[in-house]
């Protein structure tokens, strides 16, 4: 492991209690900020989460980036990943998923009505309906491997993974089609699957305590783990360089681990300094259990929760 602190400014620990009285640019290196844009956005988030766009270019995934047709979204080992929807729809993402916006076409260039296309390559998922949101127009078909399911204001559970495909209608009502089959969910907790050698299970119902502790903890985010929210206010201060180089170095460390690292330029005492800083947690405990995580990554850093 490199020893990054041989190229500190000041030791982050001293440095924390006067992060308010540094001056910093307006420019920003590496982390694109992105507002809320019609059609879908990252609310929440729990390392590791990547995003690899229309382009093929993959970057750690940022609280709040706005997401188009042709980003995937691919979260590692407890990676977790909430999403909203334009509609009024919420979608959760499990570890180790893939997901993918294959088209998405805003309710305002499409008569009111809001449409997309959404694929679930690997992985768990669960799509939920704002109950104030249920009457909104909407035409939204989800794909889960090889199932497409016809949404149209309702509350599911699925999952594809090496044994099969499966979705899980929760509330509401919705249509799964696979090859010439074409079948009805409208009774809670009915399940439709498909065996990866092709074979179709029968129509049945899952008891809900296997809902309640099995499937939907899946996709519910980690209670022991760091947050990162679209609103949030609370910052990590990983360390502060001479060199911009240096800093980006440090971002670049932490890219595989799915972490969306700052580096920005400020002045500290008069003089132009590169601070790296993971931003966006959603509390005071977020940014302390982030610090944990990364000192597990890079044991030289003293990193400081600040706001």
């Amino acid at each position: 492991m490199m020893n990054l602190d041989r190229y500190l400014i000041v030791e982050v620990e001293r440095m924390a209690p006067l992060w308010k009285k540094i001056a910093f640019s307006a420019v920003a290196y590496g982390l694109v900020s992105v507002a809320w844009a019609d059609g879908i956005k990252v609310n929440k988030l729990q390392l590791p989460a990547w995003v690899i766009n229309s382009k093929g270019v993959q970057k750690p995934l940022v609280a709040g980036q706005a997401l188009g047709a042709g980003d995937t979204i691919l979260t590692g080992a407890g990676g977790r990943v909430e999403l909203l929807v334009e509609e009024g729809s919420t979608i959760k993402l499990g570890e180790s998923a893939r997901f993918k916006v294959a088209n998405i076409v805003p309710a305002k260039k499409n008569e009111g009505v809001f449409s997309s296309a959404l694929e679930v390559i690997k992985g768990a998922f669960r799509f939920t309906t704002a109950s104030s949101a249920k009457a909104t127009p909407r035409r939204v078909d989800i794909k889960v491997a090889t199932l497409t399911a016809g949404i149209r204001g309702t509350d599911l559970w699925g999952k594809a993974n090496d044994e099969r495909d499966l979705v899980c209608l929760l509330e509401g009502k919705i249509e799964v089609n696979y090859a010439s089959d074409k079948v009805t969910l409208d009774q809670e907790r009915q399940f439709y699957a498909v065996n990866r050698n092709g074979t179709t299970e029968p129509i049945s119902i899952v008891p809900e305590e296997k809902v309640l502790k099995e499937w939907a903890p899946q996709t519910d985010l980690v209670a022991d783990q760091a947050v990162q929210v679209a609103d949030g206010k609370w910052s990590l201060l990983l360390s502060g360089y001479k060199y911009q180089y240096k800093a980006k170095q440090l971002q670049d460390l932490l890219v595989d681990d799915g972490v969306a690292v700052l580096v920005e330029p400020g002045k500290y005492k008069g003089k132009k300094v590169y601070f790296a800083k993971i931003t966006q947690l959603g509390s005071e405990q977020d940014a302390e259990k982030m610090a944990q995580w990364v000192k597990t990554k890079v044991p030289d850093l003293n990193p400081a929760v600040t706001q």
